[in-house]
This record gives C-alpha cells, sequence and structure tokens, in this order.
C-alpha cells in the first residue's frame, strides 16, 4: 500500500471516529433500547489487482458496532485469522469509544497488544492457520468497538464472497470491488437478487469500482435445524475469470469448471505410482478374490481400518496428496491422503478409481455455479463397479463399503478422469431404507406392568454411535446410551443387553425390558397407550419460520409391538389406523387383533434431507397428525364384558 493510500485511510478513520465521538451515549442507548448490538457500520473493500504478473486481492475491513447489553461487560476477544502463504494481516487499527455517563460522552481507549499466535485446532494435527489476536478495552453497556484491518491474498482460486449476515441489527453494510483494466470478472447472488441491494459503479484509475450496499438489516432469527448461513444469508460470490498480463498475454483463471479442473490437477500429476511395499499389501489384500466388487471392499475396508485419519491444513500441503507409499508406511494421513491411498491401490489391480473433490454440506453450490474452491473443502474416491459410480470415503471409521459419508450426501462431486477429462456427478442420498431404525418387541402384561423380550436394529448412519461408543470400550458410556435408546413409556423403563451382532448393514441388539406400571387400570379396563416412542412429536414448525429445516439423514423409524392379552381379558376397543403421506415425509399406524395377540405397528419416513418452505405447512400437518395418532388408547376388559 502507498503512503498516500494509507494516508487517505487513516483520514477516513478520524472523520469517522470524530463522527462517532459526537455521538452521546444516553442517544445511543436510547435509540436502540430494543437492541442487543447494532453494527453501525460495516465495510469490505476489496481490490483486485496484478502484481509481477500475479493476482493480488486486498481487501480493508471496517466494523463499528454498539453494545447495548449489560452483558458484555468484561468480553471482548478478537482473533482475525489468516492462512500463509495464502494471506496476510496487516495495519490493525482497533479501538473501544468507553462512555463516560456523567459527562454524556466517549472516551477512547485504543488496543495496543496484538498477538500473531499460530491456531491450534484439536482436530487438526498439522494446521497453518494463524491469528492477530487482542481484546478490546473497556467493554461495557453503551460502548462502541472500532476495527479497521487490511488483508492480502495471493491466491484467486480460494476467495471472493461478501456475506450480508444479519447476526445482528446492522444500519448499513457496504462492499467495494475494485477491479483494475485488464482483470475480467464474474458476480452472481445467493439468497438475494439485485432488487436487495443499493448497486452503483464508479471508474476509478482506469478500472471500476462497483459498489453494493445495504441499509437497515434486521437481525436474522434462529430457527433450529436451519442449514448452513450460507444456505440462507444473502452474498455475493465473485471470481476472476481471467486477465492481462504484463506481456498482453490473457492469462485464465476461473472461468468455468475446466480452469478449477485444471488448477487442481496440478496437485495429483505428479504422485508416485505403489512402490514394492504398497504393491505387496495390495496383492495380499485381493489375493483369491476375482470379483472387482470383492476387491474394492477388501482394500477399502483395509484404508479404513489401517489408516489413521490425521487432518493437516497447512499451506498447499491442505490441497496436495501425500505420497501413497509414505501414507502407507505411516499409516496416518487426511483425507487426500487415505483418498489417494485408495485410488492407488484399487487402479493397481485394474479397478477404475478416481480422484473427487467435494463439498461438504454446509456449502450449499454447485461447481457451475461457484467454479472456486469455495465450492469444496474435502477430498474423497470413486471406483466404478459394473457401470455405477460409488463414493467412498475412508476418513468415516463406521462407514462400510459401499455408502457415501453423510455429510457429502445430494453435493455435487468433481471427478478426475485425468489430465483434461472430468466428471460432475451428484452423491446419491441414502434411501431411509437403509438407515432404519427398527425395534421389535414382545410384551406380557404383569399387572400394569409390561415384561418384554426385543431386538433393535440400527442401519447404516445409525450404528455409527454405538459402533463409536464400543470402539472406546466405554461400558458405562455404551449402557448408558442404550438405555436411554430403549427407554419406552417414561424413564421407569428399565433395560438390559442380552447380546448385539455388528454387520456391514447395520447393528442389532437383542434385549429385555421391564416397564413398571404403565398401563392404567381403571376400575375393571385396562388402558394402553402403545406409542411407546412419540418420535418426533416436538418436531412442529412456527408458521413463520423463514429458513428450510435440514434434517441430519433420511431415516426409517419402524416399531412392532406384540402384547400378548392376559388369560380373561378380551379386547374392549381398538384404536382406527392413522397414516398420512407425502414425498418427503410419511406414517402409517395399524392396530390388529390376533387371536390372544394384540400387535401395534409404526412406521415414520423422513425421504429428504431438506424440509424447504414450500414443504413446511404440510410437514406441520403430518407431526399433527402423527400427534393426534399418538394419543390413542386401547381398552382391555374381562373377557365376558368386552
Amino acid at each position: 500500500m502507498t503512503f498516500m493510500n494509507k494516508s487517505h485511510h487513516l483520514l477516513l478513520a478520524l472523520i469517522c471516529s470524530l463522527g462517532l465521538y459526537g455521538q452521546k451515549p444516553s442517544e445511543l442507548i436510547a435509540s436502540y433500547a430494543d437492541k442487543d448490538a447494532v453494527r453501525l457500520e460495516g465495510s469490505n473493500k476489496t481490490t483486485l489487482s496484478v502484481k509481477d504478473d500475479k493476482i493480488l486481492i486486498t481487501k480493508r475491513y471496517s466494523a463499528k458496532t454498539f453494545l447495548n447489553t449489560k452483558g458484555v461487560n468484561g468480553r471482548g476477544e478478537v482473533s482475525l485469522k489468516y492462512e500463509p502463504p495464502f494471506s496476510e494481516i496487516t495495519d490493525i487499527d482497533a479501538y473501544t469509544l468507553v462512555p463516560d455517563f456523567d459527562r454524556d460522552k466517549y472516551n477512547k481507549q485504543k488496543v495496543r497488544d496484538i498477538i500473531d499466535r499460530k491456531m491450534i485446532d484439536e482436530d487438526v494435527f498439522h494446521d497453518g492457520t494463524r491469528a492477530k489476536s487482542f481484546t478490546f478495552k473497556g467493554m461495557m453497556e453503551g460502548a462502541i468497538t472500532v476495527l479497521e484491518y487490511e488483508e492480502e491474498y495471493h491466491e484467486p482460486f480460494l476467495v471472493g464472497r461478501e456475506v450480508f449476515d444479519p447476526h445482528i441489527y446492522s444500519k448499513t453494510h457496504t462492499f467495494s470491488l475494485e477491479v483494475e483494466k485488464g482483470i475480467e470478472i464474474e458476480y452472481s447472488y445467493f439468497n438475494s437478487d439485485s432488487s436487495f441491494y443499493n448497486y452503483w459503479t464508479e471508474e476509478k484509475r482506469g478500472g471500476i469500482v462497483h459498489h453494493w450496499k445495504i441499509d437497515e438489516m434486521e437481525t436474522r432469527k434462529y430457527e433450529e435445524g436451519s442449514p448452513s448461513g450460507l444456505y440462507v444469508s444473502p452474498h455475493i460470490v465473485y471470481r476472476i475469470k481471467s486477465y492481462v498480463k504484463s506481456d498482453g498475454q490473457v492469462e485464465k483463471v476461473l472461468g468455468n469448471v475446466d480452469d478449477l479442473h485444471r488448477y487442481y490437477q496440478n496437485f495429483i500429476d505428479d504422485l508416485s505410482a505403489p512402490n514394492e511395499e504398497l504393491k505387496a499389501i495390495t496383492d495380499s489384500l485381493v489375493k483369491g478374490i476375482s470379483d472387482p466388487r470383492a476387491k474394492a471392499k477388501a482394500i477399502y475396508d483395509w484404508v479404513n481400518r489401517s489408516i489413521r485419519y490425521i487432518a493437516f491444513e497447512d499451506g498447499y500441503g491442505g490441497f496436495k496428496p501425500r505420497d501413497a507409499n509414505f501414507v502407507c508406511t505411516k499409516r496416518y494421513g487426511d483425507c487426500k491422503d487415505m483418498s489417494n491411498l485408495m485410488v492407488q491401490m484399487m487402479n493397481y489391480v485394474g479397478l477404475d478409481a478416481y480422484h473427487v473433490w467435494i463439498g461438504t454440506r454446509d456449502i450449499p453450490y454447485t461447481y457451475e455455479e461457484v467454479p472456486t474452491g469455495l465450492s469444496d473443502n474435502h477430498m474423497i474416491a470413486a471406483v466404478k463397479l459394473e457401470g455405477e459410480i460409488y463414493f467412498l470415503d475412508a476418513t468415516n471409521k463406521m462407514l462400510p463399503f459401499p455408502y457415501q459419508s453423510s455429510f457429502t450426501q445430494g453435493k455435487q462431486a468433481l471427478i478426475n478422469l485425468g489430465p483434461d477429462d472430468y466428471l460432475l456427478k451428484t452423491v446419491p442420498v441414502l434411501d431411509h431404507h437403509l438407515n432404519d431404525d427398527t425395534d421389535s418387541c414382545f410384551i406380557t402384561l404383569d399387572g400394569s406392568s409390561f415384561i418384554g423380550k426385543g431386538s433393535k436394529h440400527y442401519g447404516i448412519y445409525n450404528r455409527a454411535q454405538a459402533l463409536r461408543l464400543l470402539e472406546r470400550k466405554d461400558d458405562e458410556a455404551f449402557e448408558d446410551w442404550l438405555n436411554a435408546d430403549l427407554e419406552k413409556g417414561d424413564n421407569r423403563c428399565k433395560s438390559e443387553l442380552l447380546d448385539y451382532q455388528i454387520s456391514d448393514e447395520g447393528f442389532k441388539v437383542n434385549y429385555s425390558m421391564n416397564l413398571k406400571d404403565y398401563a392404567r387400570v381403571v376400575g375393571n379396563k385396562t388402558i394402553i397407550n402403545f406409542n411407546l416412542q412419540p418420535f418426533l412429536s416436538n418436531y412442529l414448525l412456527e408458521e413463520d419460520r423463514k429458513n428450510p429445516m435440514e434434517l441430519v439423514n433420511t431415516l426409517l423409524v419402524k416399531r412392532y409391538y406384540e402384547l400378548e392379552i392376559p388369560e380373561g381379558q378380551a379386547v374392549n376397543y381398538l384404536p382406527e389406523n392413522s397414516a398420512f403421506d407425502h414425498p418427503k415425509f410419511s406414517y402409517f399406524i395399524t392396530y390388529k387383533s390376533e387371536g390372544d395377540k394384540i400387535i401395534y405397528e409404526i412406521e415414520v419416513a423422513l425421504k429428504s434431507l431438506f424440509i424447504e418452505t414450500s414443504d413446511q405447512k404440510d410437514w406441520n400437518l403430518f407431526i399433527r397428525s402423527l400427534r393426534k395418532s399418538y394419543q390413542q388408547t386401547l381398552i382391555l376388559s374381562p373377557d365376558d364384558q368386552k
């Protein structure tokens, strides 16, 4: 930054400070009496330029925040993260305007101690992320925090987004994008359109400046089950398509998916082939196996069980897989390392396996929409078997072959087919029948208590919690989890594990149970509510909800309860069957009397990952219908009085 530019920013900061100094604490507190905090001003001034024939992205951030809650006292910690060598933070100017209520004015307390430190992430073994950390002084009701800093980016493939996220009430938010002449850009709107912003442009030093501004943004209401903020917050994504170098040549950057694939290819085009050690291990795994699917399973299972997942996020090491031979020898690696190891081993035995880039479910974009590094944060493998592509993620020890990881379901994948070829394909959402929660229990009535034996099956994703606890060898935690999960009726229910079985299709437990004093006896009638686990009954959505609801997974809940009618008793009343059907969710409940047995069955199906706003009216009808059905009771009485 030139001295003149720095002087310009200092002048602007001085003018803004004088404006804030002129405010009276009493007036601000009165004006925003119903707000805990107010973003008085927020701005991001981004400049795209060319330096030494490379793209340089410079961002100047500014935020002025008024705090109108007593709960803020003493809390003012800030950490500004950056990632060398991709970015650097400089020119931090931070201070607090502390109210002097006696004189109804503000006094300035400047932040002087700024620590540059390495970020520690317990989930990441080696993380290159750093932070400039400091604490605002004088934090109290009526204070104003002011923060300005500059950030430089040297990697245009990984940046390009401005989020207008109203996590607090905002008076004004401005995003300016200055584009040097010779740079071609493209931008897109998400969760908004052009009419949402006050937009204008101006010419400046032979380039063009785009301005987007929003005034008066109300706080976004928290709604339980909402997807990540990028699905609901208005934001702009921009990318550099190309730029002109000093010799007049046009350098492509991110014009389309072809350019992104070409960039990613740089990270995998010099990976080593399997050495003798890795070949020997692979040969031993597939010895005597001729079926391609069985070969793929043997390799996946070995990588999944033998390679310890350890995340690495250090500079370009966060993008380039480590050599498969190294990973095999060391027996640890991150998602890129494990996927590359699978690809190398499978290709060695003649299978068609591929590197795959993909974003997890908290990223809403497709690659066609945003052909940049903003669209993904994960790497997996793919294998083609009998014309079908299967997506394999060995980082999840509880995930059986050949199922996709839960957090990549429904996401578009970028499959590398070679240096100049790729395929875009959406990872399928697991069919709800495969992720079942099925409980069958055979019950006898002892007075008013239920005595029974049953079995419960947990499907592909549902089995994960049980397997994690078993892997930890934490018997107490496993017992607590199982008792809570098998609880029926109320907390008087006690269950005892008889045995369990683990398979690729799921996890099954056999148990006994005792539910004391559950049935109601009124005179000579015994009243029983067979809806022992009223699934989803608390999931009614607010009528004014603005956001979709994201479900963790698709799911099929099934219950089969068979009650032996006590001798001398008969069915006096059996509830009517009920059902609700929708393409994304459904249920049915049936009651049958067969000889000396009463059979109750329920199936609740969640067939989609998202309940969109357009579905919410039907969803609430679905929940209300379930609630009504859950209130139904059957009645037994002496067989001579039925």
